[in-house]
C-alpha cells in the first residue's frame, strides 16, 4: 500500500520549511517534505538575511537566534559600481549575516518540531494525476542498504519549492524554456580594503559578462562573478581579481575552496516576469517560480510565497470548490507587483545593467 500524506513538499530551503511551518502550526495536516541532498548542507548564496526576510519569518512566527549567525553578525546594505571609476552607489539594509547551511537548518527543524516529517537524499521523478489525487514518484537513498530505490507517495497537494532548476517546474510546465545563469566563486584568506559589513557589486561589463561580487565572512573573503551560462566564468574571475588587486588593496594569502551553481538568468535584456504558480493541486514557490529580485536576493520571496502556498491549501480544504492555483495567484499578487516593480525600476534606471 502507498504512503499517503495531505502535502509533500519539494525542496527544504526557506520556502519549502516556511510552507512546512504555516501547515504544521495548523495541527490538521499529514505533511512530507524532502531534499535531494544530504542535510544539513551547504548552499552557495551571500548569506544576507535582509530586513524583508526577517519581518517575513516572524509573519510565520520566528525570529532568527543569534547563535546561527556568523561573523560580522550585522550588516549595514550593499555597495554597487556600475562603470569602473565611478562612485559605489550605497543601498542601506540592515541584514543578518548567516552561513546558509546553518540557516536553512534552523528552518527544518523548526518544521520538524511542528511534525513535519523530513527525508533527505531523496528527490522528485514524477507527478501523476489520478483521478483526485496526485501520485509522486520519489527516488530515494536507503539507509541501510545505501542503495538508491524509488517509492510513490499519494498526496492532495505538491509544493514546489525546489530552486531555480525546480524539477518540479519542469514536470508541470514541460514547455517552459528556462534561460540559466551560472555563479562561481572563491574563497581565500589575505587581505582586502573593503567594509566587512557591506555586500560588494561591480556590474561593469569589462569584469565579467554578469556581474562581480566580493565579501567578507568571518576570516574569509569570498570573490566572484555570475554571467550567463555559456561565458567563460573562470576568464572573468581572473579579471576580477586583477581589478580588485590593483583597485581594492586585494592580497591573496591562501585558497580555501571554488564553487559554482546554476540558477535562473537575471542577465537579460529584459526583465523576468514568468512567476509560474502551479497546476492541477502543484504549486511553485520562491525560486521555482522566479521569484526573487534584480539583485537575486530570494529569502524574503521564498519565505513569503511558501506561507501564501500553506495558506492558500488550508483554505482549499475550507473550501473545495475554490481552484487552489487561482488561491495562491491571488495571495501572491502584492508580492509579484512589488518584484515586478523592483526590475522595472533598476532597467530603467541603469542602462549600463541592461546591457551586460
Amino acid at each position: 500500500m502507498k504512503k499517503e500524506y495531505d502535502v509533500i513538499i519539494i525542496g527544504s530551503g526557506p520556502a519549502g520549511s516556511a510552507s512546512g511551518i504555516v501547515l504544521g502550526r495548523s495541527g490538521q495536516l499529514k505533511v512530507l517534505m524532502i531534499d535531494k541532498k544530504k542535510l544539513p548542507r551547504h548552499k552557495i548564496c551571500s548569506g544576507m538575511v535582509s530586513r524583508s526576510a526577517q519581518n517575513a519569518l516572524k509573519k510565520i512566527g520566528l525570529d532568527i537566534p543569534e547563535v546561527i549567525c556568523t561573523r560580522p553578525k550585522k550588516g549595514k546594505g550593499i555597495k554597487i559600481q556600475f562603470k569602473i571609476g565611478n562612485d559605489l552607489l550605497e543601498i542601506p539594509e540592515r541584514y543578518l549575516n548567516v552561513w546558509r547551511r546553518d540557516f536553512d537548518y534552523w528552518l527544518n527543524i523548526e518544521a520538524n518540531k511542528l511534525s513535519v516529517k523530513i527525508k533527505d537524499e531523496s528527490e522528485l521523478i514524477d507527478i501523476i494525476k489520478e483521478d483526485e489525487k496526485l501520485k509522486a514518484r520519489i527516488r530515494y537513498k536507503d539507509q541501510k542498504s545505501s542503495k538508491w530505490k524509488i517509492k510513490e507517495y499519494i498526496t492532495k497537494y505538491v509544493i514546489g519549492a525546489d530552486g531555480g532548476t525546480s524539477k518540479t517546474r519542469k514536470i508541470i510546465y514541460p514547455e517552459f524554456k528556462r534561460e540559466t545563469a551560472i555563479a562561481y566563486q572563491e574563497y581565500w584568506k589575505g587581505k582586502i580594503n573593503i567594509d566587512p559589513q557591506y555586500f560588494h557589486a561591480f556590474m561593469d561589463r569589462e569584469l565579467s559578462a554578469g556581474y562581480a561580487f566580493c565579501n567578507k565572512k568571518e576570516d574569509q573573503i569570498i570573490i566572484g562573478v555570475g554571467a550567463e551560462k555559456g561565458n567563460r566564468i573562470k576568464v572573468y574571475q581572473k579579471k576580477f581579481i586583477q581589478y580588485l588587486e590593483k583597485g581594492w588593496g586585494l592580497q591573496l594569502d591562501t585558497f580555501i575552496r571554488s564553487e559554482g551553481c546554476a540558477s535562473t538568468n537575471i542577465f537579460r535584456e529584459e526583465p523576468i516576469f514568468n512567476h509560474l504558480h502551479g497546476k492541477n493541486n502543484t504549486l511553485l514557490v520562491g525560486e521555482a517560480a522566479d521569484l526573487f529580485n534584480i539583485m537575486g536576493e530570494g529569502i524574503p520571496s521564498a519565505i513569503k510565497s511558501g506561507k501564501s502556498a500553506a495558506e492558500s491549501i488550508l483554505k482549499n480544504i475550507d473550501h473545495p470548490s475554490m481552484d487552489v492555483v487561482e488561491i495562491y495567484r491571488e495571495k501572491n499578487k502584492k508580492l509579484v507587483k512589488k518584484l515586478k516593480k523592483n526590475w522595472e525600476g533598476y532597467y530603467k534606471r541603469y542602462e549600463t545593467f541592461t546591457q551586460i
